[in-house]
């Protein structure tokens, strides 16, 4: 067991708590923390927070990550491909490892952070939630065989795109010569006005067709 011990200290009504982590000796690799929270209401509800702890060598030389610029992008559309490098001084970089995450999920869920490539460079691509704009921190985290690990963090705003509005379908309609059809429902939305601030215009086109 990597981190055999970890230790939680934490008083009642506090808000704040600690933990430490001690791993065993000469030991080395990737572990997972979680730490859980739970009330004393009904049903005990309870809520986990997990990350990843690497434990290396003390002489590794740690791996290095690019900069990558801030960027300004559109909302709903999968960002330019951005290129970065990734350099060791002891492991293959092909034995490198990158991992991806978000500071705001809501906004780009790590699901959505695409990491390619297996040499020096690198390719990352970023796909907002549909519909949401703002900024999110993202974190390149470089690990190498020794579980050395590094990590560049850039800012991604999304900004707003004027969605076009919808309508619901509307069937074909049969009616008899000199009559109305009466009343044809349909709706309309738009993500960002407000149906009542829509305009809804009719637009006909005519075929005549033999008795």
């Amino acid at each position: 067991m990597l981190l055999p011990n970890p230790t939680v200290t934490y008083s009642n009504p506090d808000t704040t708590a600690t933990l430490t982590l001690r791993p065993a000796n000469n030991s080395g690799g990737v572990s997972l923390v979680t730490v859980t929270a739970t009330d004393d209401g009904p049903g005990n509800a309870a809520f986990s927070q997990s990350f990843l702890v690497f434990i290396k060598s003390s002489v590794n030389t740690l791996p290095t990550v690019s900069i990558i610029a801030a960027q300004t992008l559109p909302e709903d559309a999968t960002s330019p491909t951005l290129s970065f490098n990734v350099r060791d001084a002891e492991t293959p970089v092909a034995a490198v490892t990158v991992l991806a995450r978000s500071s705001n999920q809501q906004l780009l869920p790590n699901a959505n952070i695409v990491v390619t490539g297996t040499t020096t460079n690198r390719n990352l691509t970023l796909t907002p939630a549909l519909n949401q704009t703002g900024t999110a921190a993202v974190t390149l985290t470089a690990v190498d065989g020794a579980f050395g690990s590094s990590n560049m963090t850039f800012n991604v705003t999304f900004t707003n795109v004027n969605d076009t509005p919808s309508i619901s379908t509307i069937a074909n309609q049969t009616i008899s010569e000199d009559t109305s059809t009466g009343l044809i429902n349909f709706t309309v939305d738009d993500v960002e006005t407000r149906p009542g601030n829509l305009t809804v215009l009719g637009k006909f086109g005519e075929s005549n067709f033999g008795a």
